[in-house]
């Protein structure tokens, strides 16, 4: 999910509440400074309001000191059978995989298989990724070995083409390198994603494909470099990342996260979600509906929201509780030690590094605020694929972690998690 897009869709929706509510001003009900803080009916007012005006269907849960303080479903699971939802039911978390790929990559380095700071070429098995010797990351047109780092990978400034989502015209030389024009430009057969591909097989992508810029200097959202340290964490650990998850998750005593890049495909997970959109009328292809007549949900992404599964990978392949997310929250900010790191790793992972303007900077794996005057968040992310979106936040350190998971897209999820954190304030002039 490109933060930039999903920020004006966050400002948005708070017009939203607004509307909803008539309100000339918004009251403090209650906040998490105090350690009696109890949600009163504001939050639930707000996620029904909106459950009710199709704009939410999913869960929301607050975890303050170690105990959940405030939980919520909202809508169902399976639509068409009216099952309800449940504060077990699992959710494609999307691009919160990659924080779990930020960390298994530190535990690497702690167990001394690795340093984030060594460069990717050392990492990588060239031979089986189609180069023909060691891996020299490019400029186009250049010879010139760039130093391309895995911390680099790590925080979004890699100089990585953007193949995914390929924002690039036919016009630009970056276009013959997306991923859907890989065929051609690599002269092999087609390659149509399923889901099912090794890691091997996105990096091979990625590392036959030049640099557009230099590493370290500038911040682009990019699953690709996500991929590539995915393939890296397999390669140099032996172990398949789906272990690398289970080995986290027995540590954190997280019992319904799992990594399934094909979302489903390859096997059934209990309680695992379909995903919905919800579709208005007027409806654009690149904007969140303008609150015209709803008319139903559908299995089917609006014209223009297509995505294909097998893109997710080690950049959004994961599923998890809501329950389970919280808790992975608290328990890698506040006990590293948990899993076989230290208070010096988990500040290293959390320092500002790709910087995307207005206090907002990639960290590693995750987002931190750095602007005091934000009422974002301190540390978050939201993982978008197909219908779902899921939304983490801290606020006070990891004292208080706030998730709001949807699974019937509207964009809402992100600016849930601020009103239920002011519970029911509008933080809107």
């Amino acid at each position: 999910v490109s933060v930039d897009r999903d920020c004006r869709r966050l400002v948005m929706l708070w017009a939203v509440f607004v509307v909803l509510f008539a309100l000339p001003h918004c009251t403090v009900h209650a906040n998490f400074e105090h350690d009696n803080y109890s949600p009163s009916s504001a939050s639930d007012k707000i996620i029904n309001t909106l459950k009710d005006a199709h704009l939410f269907n999913g869960n929301t849960m607050v975890l303050k000191n170690g105990k959940i303080v405030f939980s919520s479903t909202a809508g169902m699971a399976d639509m068409e059978f009216s099952v309800p939802l449940t504060a077990d039911s699992l959710f494609s978390i999307g691009s919160n995989t990659k924080f779990f790929v930020a960390v298994s990559m530190y535990r690497l380095q702690r167990s001394g298989l690795l340093k984030v700071t060594d460069l990717v070429a050392d990492h990588i098995d060239s031979a089986e990724l189609g180069l023909k010797g060691r891996y020299c990351p490019r400029l186009v047109n250049s010879t010139t070995c760039e130093p391309l780092t895995i911390q680099d990978l790590l925080s979004m400034q890699s100089g990585l083409i953007e193949s995914v989502a390929c924002t690039y015209t036919p016009m630009q030389w970056q276009y013959q390198y997306c991923f859907q024009n890989w065929n051609t430009t690599m002269g092999g057969a087609s390659f149509v994603l399923t889901g099912n591909e090794p890691l091997s097989a996105l990096a091979k992508h990625v590392v036959n494909s030049p640099l557009e810029a230099k590493p370290n200097t500038t911040a682009v959202y990019n699953n690709a470099n996500f991929w590539l340290a995915g393939y890296i964490v397999e390669y140099v650990s032996g172990i398949s990342f789906a272990e690398h998850v289970r080995n986290i998750s027995d540590a954190l005593n997280l019992t319904n996260t799992i990594y399934d890049p094909t979302l489903g495909g390859s096997g059934f997970h209990k309680n695992m979600l379909p995903s919905y959109w919800a579709q208005f009328t007027p409806q654009t292809p690149n904007s969140p509906p303008p609150f015209g007549k709803f008319l139903h949900y559908s299995t089917k992404p609006p014209s223009g929201w297509e995505q294909s599964n097998g893109v997710a990978a080690t950049g959004g392949g994961m599923q998890s509780t809501i329950r389970d997310m919280v808790y992975w929250y608290y328990k890698v900010l506040t006990q590293p030690e948990l899993l076989g790191l230290t208070a010096g790793d988990l500040h290293e992972l959390l320092l500002p590094r790709g910087n995307f303007g207005g206090g907002q900077y990639y960290a590693q794996g995750i987002f931190v605020n750095k602007d005091p005057t934000s009422v974002n968040p301190g540390i978050y992310y939201t993982g978008g694929i197909g219908g779902f979106l899921t939304h983490m936040a801290t606020w006070k350190g990891a004292d208080t972690v706030i998730a709001t998971f949807q699974s019937a897209h509207f964009n809402c999820a992100g600016c849930l998690t601020k009103v239920v954190h002011t519970n029911g304030t509008c933080l809107l002039p």
